[in-house]
């Protein structure tokens, strides 16, 4: 990532370099989260919301700009909400399913 912004200006190569950190942590999430799992569609985008919230953010601190810093933090509070709320379903199905496997296996 640093070697395609080497001719760019410092607080672009900054930006790209806190932005892929921020990024790379986030996507070792969902990858950590897909593991042996497939996560629903709220999962996803809430997961792809906080990166873009953490790269926002990011980029607000590089160019000095409270109000990106503010609207990163925002999204990545929307991300975190949307995660949640498909971490939820996930249960719920979890739980259907289980309650559906034990009424036939007593069937």
């Amino acid at each position: 990532m640093v070697g395609v912004y080497a001719n760019a200006p410092t607080k672009y190569r900054a930006l790209a370099i806190l932005g892929a950190e921020s990024a790379s942590d986030s996507c070792l999430k969902l990858f950590t989260s897909l593991k042996g799992n497939i996560m629903n569609k709220d999962q996803v985008k809430g997961t792809a919301k906080d990166m873009a919230g953490k790269v926002q953010e990011a980029a607000g601190k590089v160019i000095d700009s409270k109000e990106q810093q503010a609207k990163g933090l925002k999204k990545q509070a929307e991300g975190t909400a949307q995660k949640g709320y498909g971490d939820a379903k996930e249960v719920a199905k979890d739980a259907r399913d289980s309650v559906k496997a034990s009424v036939k296996s007593h069937s």
